[in-house]
């Protein structure tokens, strides 16, 4: 998931997270598994919407400036 630049802080990535959860429940999911670029706005973000790392990647993902990031995983159990 990702929101361009421009529209992030308007609750925009919130509001797509809270349909994908739905989603899922609706489809009788309880787990959301997925990675996401660790130590950075995205792993804030997704901390303070509930979910939890489960460790990380070290040099995992290649960042547009050609250097290798670490990626975190994340889960939430969905109730």
């Amino acid at each position: 998931m990702l929101v361009h630049s421009q529209r992030r802080r308007q609750g925009i990535g919130r509001k797509l997270l809270e349909l994908v959860e739905n989603r899922a429940r609706g489809l009788g999911l309880s787990l959301i598994t997925f990675d996401a670029v660790a130590h950075g706005r995205s792993e804030h973000f997704y901390k303070a919407a509930g979910y939890v790392v489960a460790g990380y990647y070290p040099g995992y993902a290649l960042s547009p400036q050609g250097e290798l990031d670490d990626t975190a995983l994340f889960y939430k159990q969905l109730v």
